[in-house]
């Protein structure tokens, strides 16, 4: 005759379930970190070719404000357009 009893190999089956369980979710979690860190480095090196498009832009408007207001060519454009250089300006007041 034999006796089943199936009490005692039940613990068998939720031990391995439980870490059948916990390795499936470690490798979720790893791979929704991973593409996480992937997605991060991704927009960091968009945003460095972002920042130094950026800067290289910005330099070019800074040649160009320096380039109209160097002062050679400010004394340039005063005598052509026939100004003078007032030493003692007198400004308008309001107050009598």
């Amino acid at each position: 005759m034999t006796i089943i009893k199936p009490q005692k190999n039940n613990w068998h089956s939720k031990f391995f379930l439980l870490v059948f369980l916990l390795l499936f979710l470690g490798a979720v979690f790893y791979i929704k970190e991973y593409n996480q860190l992937a997605n991060g480095r991704y927009e960091l090196e968009n945003l460095k070719k972002v920042i130094a498009q950026l800067e290289e832009k910005n330099n070019d408007l800074k040649n160009e404000l320096f380039k109209f207001t160097d002062p050679k060519r400010l004394s340039d454009l005063a005598q052509e357009k026939a100004l003078v250089l007032e030493r003692h300006p007198q400004y308008f007041n309001l107050n009598p």
